[in-house]
């Protein structure tokens, strides 16, 4: 049976000797062989086929780059190059950045003065006597020392007499109405003659 054997594990022996020397002969191949310029291309072709954002994640304009297209027309015969005046270079940047619009607009301060209302006029006349005769209506004013009769539709002191009544009269001015009642006479006075006859002498 060992002869048998024999002949197999010779051939074994011989097939891994021949592997190993041809592995050893491959790695040495392999290490004389630069593979720099083939890594440098298959990193050039991934960046080619990279998503295009990544390529210019880090890529900032500025105004120099754009001067070509300033400079030339671009679809029209006619476009001129803009006078210098009309440049904006980078130094007019920097020195006069633009404004944030971001912030919302400063409110207008709220005036706090309450509005001036219009005085109320005061009727300065007062009632001394009320004549009711018939149709007849006659309403006597009076003011310190003066004196006046009036009837209904009539002005004074531009205040209209709208109504006479046995105890008081009613005067308007401008939307303004006025209620004014008869005047109380001091009975430690004597009567006023002048009272009696303007009231006597109406018709």
């Amino acid at each position: 049976m060992h002869k048998t054997l024999k002949p197999y594990l010779s051939s074994l022996l011989l097939s891994l000797l021949l592997l190993a020397s041809c592995w050893i002969f491959y790695s040495a191949f392999m290490d004389s062989i630069d593979l720099t310029p083939i890594h440098q291309e298959a990193a050039t072709i991934r960046d080619d086929h990279a998503p295009k954002q990544n390529r210019e994640t880090n890529f900032q304009p500025t105004v120099k780059s754009f001067d070509t297209i300033v400079s030339a027309p671009l679809f029209s015969e006619t476009r001129k190059m803009p006078e210098k005046s009309a440049l904006v270079s980078e130094e007019d940047i920097a020195r006069d950045p633009p404004e944030d619009t971001s912030q919302p607009p400063s409110e207008q301060p709220v005036s706090t003065s309450t509005p001036v209302q219009s005085e109320i006029e005061v009727f300065k006349w007062k009632l001394t006597g009320v004549v009711l005769q018939n149709d007849t209506q006659w309403a006597l004013f009076q003011k310190e020392s003066e004196q006046v009769l009036l009837k209904t539709g009539e002005t004074l002191d531009g205040w209209v007499l709208v109504k006479i009544s046995e105890e008081f009269c009613t005067v308007e001015k401008q939307d303004q109405f006025f209620d004014v009642h008869l005047y109380e006479v001091d009975t430690s006075l004597p009567p006023s003659n002048e009272h009696i006859t303007a009231i006597s002498n109406s018709p």
